[in-house]
């Protein structure tokens, strides 16, 4: 009984998020669309039956907010398609400001690696059920590393943090992986203080699902993730020309 009732008002919060927040967020993305401030293509791309990993470049704050407003109107009407969300825990989840959207959002401790595997299985586990997770796997905005991988015209992504794939891929059977390139000019700022920058035109590309060939290592995969991200990124330059 007690369960069912944990479970009756998560689903009460949930509507209530993705019928506030989410059709705020949904507006606000569908108007960048209009005033052609955000191009988008392939959107379908994100839509999968089964548990999904959407893996994007991090180049500023403002993906990580339009991304899960592209879910959007399908989630008003099926709130257990909203993805979840996956902020760092220090610069965005402790803010105070965003404490009404936790019940959505499992924060990353980038800064205490003893924390991390309790980030992770919540991540496997909203996976395991189905549902889609919205992953910024550099760890951080591009332009903070110091290791970086380039692109055949010289975009460039950090290498991606191996041990939460690792745990993620190992963790979830059949899942999908859609990678999405974002082109928009880094957030350089030192302080986010939790919140987005100056807004600057922005350009998606989602992929398609990756298709790994049997007997791959996990290390194999992450690489040809890597690969996949850059690749978009070029074929986002050559559409653009």
């Amino acid at each position: 009984m007690r369960t069912l009732l944990k479970e009756l008002v998560q689903q009460t919060i949930l509507i209530v998020l993705v019928w506030t927040a989410g059709l705020a967020l949904g507006i606000f993305v569908l108007a960048l669309q209009r005033f052609c401030k955000l191009k988008v293509q392939n959107r379908k791309g994100l839509f999968r039956q089964g548990p999904t990993l959407v893996v994007a470049n991090h180049p500023s704050m403002w993906e990580t907010i339009v991304l899960v407003g592209l879910f959007f109107p399908k989630y008003l009407f099926a709130p257990h398609r909203t993805p979840w969300s996956t902020p760092d825990k220090r610069n965005v989840y402790d803010r105070w400001y965003v404490a009404w959207l936790r019940p959505h959002l499992i924060a990353i401790p980038r800064d205490d690696a003893r924390e991390l595997p309790s980030a992770l299985k919540k991540i496997i586990k909203a996976l395991c059920r189905g549902e889609t997770v919205i992953l910024f796997a550099e760890g951080g905005r591009t332009h903070k590393g110091e290791r970086h991988l380039r692109s055949k015209t010289g975009k460039r992504i950090r290498l991606l943090k191996r041990a939460a794939l690792k745990r993620i891929f190992l963790g979830v059977p059949n899942l999908n992986i859609v990678p999405v390139w974002v082109t928009t000019p880094d957030d350089t700022r030192l302080n986010i203080s939790g919140l987005p920058g100056q807004w600057h035109p922005m350009h998606l590309l989602i992929g398609e699902p990756l298709l790994f060939q049997e007997g791959m290592s996990i290390e194999e995969r992450i690489s040809q993730l890597e690969q996949t991200l850059l690749e978009l990124a070029d074929q986002v330059d050559h559409m653009t020309d």
